[in-house]
Parts: C-alpha cells; sequence; structure tokens
C-alpha cells in the first residue's frame, strides 16, 4: 500500500501564489533529496499555478525506476504541512520537480524528515509524527 499522508501545498512561486492544494501525497524514503522537495503532477502544479513552469524552473534529469527521467524543478515552490486528525504538522518549504510521468504527489525523504513524518509500517500504509506514540492509518492513493 505504501505510507500516504495529506498534506496542504501552498504555491509560492508562480502565477498564482498562495494557491493552495489539499491532497494525499506518498511518503517514499527512497526519493532520496538533499534538500525538502516534493514531486508533483503536471495536473497538480497546474492547480497550484505552477504549470506553465516559472522562469525560476531549471531543467534537470532525476534518477527513477525505469532510468533517468526529465524533470523541471522549481526551488522554494511550495509551503508544506501534513493535515492529520487533532493536528497539523510544522510548515516547511520545499522545491517542487514537476514530472510528466508521475500521477502521484510524492514527498522525498528530506521533506518528509522535516515534516517529522515516521513511516511504522510501510505495507499497511501507517505512520505516525516523530514525537507521538501510537499509529495513524494513511490516506487512499489520490491519482491526477
Amino acid at each position: 500500500m505504501g505510507v500516504r499522508v495529506r498534506v496542504r501545498l501552498e504555491a509560492l512561486a508562480g502565477a498564482t501564489p498562495g494557491a493552495v492544494l489539499e491532497a494525499a501525497a506518498l511518503v517514499n524514503t527512497g526519493y532520496e533529496a538533499s534538500s525538502p522537495d516534493c514531486s508533483l503532477p503536471r495536473a497538480a502544479a497546474e492547480r497550484l499555478g505552477l504549470w506553465p513552469a516559472p522562469a525560476t524552473a531549471s531543467a534537470m534529469a532525476v534518477r527513477g525506476y525505469g532510468g533517468r527521467v526529465a524533470v523541471l524543478k522549481v526551488p522554494e515552490a511550495v509551503r508544506v504541512r501534513v493535515l492529520a486528525a487533532g493536528r497539523v504538522g510544522p510548515e516547511v518549504r520545499a522545491g517542487a520537480l514537476i514530472a510528466e510521468t508521475d500521477d502521484e504527489i510524492v514527498l522525498s525523504d528530506a521533506l518528509s524528515q522535516e515534516l517529522h513524518v515516521h513511516p511504522v509500517r510501510p505495507k499497511t500504509g501507517t505512520w505516525r509524527f516523530v514525537d507521538e506514540p501510537g499509529e495513524r492509518p494513511g490516506e487512499s492513493p489520490e491519482i491526477w
């Protein structure tokens, strides 16, 4: 199943700064990043005003499961928070990678850590904030 959390993304760049999107996001510890980043499907980027990509975007290739993938990276593109029953996580500024091949919002390891998300049981999708006991159920996949 994978661990998915509900996030609130607020655009900091692009055509509509301040645009907000709430959606499920996949916590992917295999998405290794040196800084907090998330990967956005094009449709999610459009909703946030990040597509067409702003002038601050740069083209790059990243390693994916099927080989190299071309993406556009928008630095400091969004403010991200995890929304959970009875609690909202810390707010983190993150870059956004926009990929034509993605169909889910995906959080990098660096972003997940700064959001204080701790995957507990990846197969069943449970997680918790790092400072709380127990487990929280994950979100259902949201395909774009």
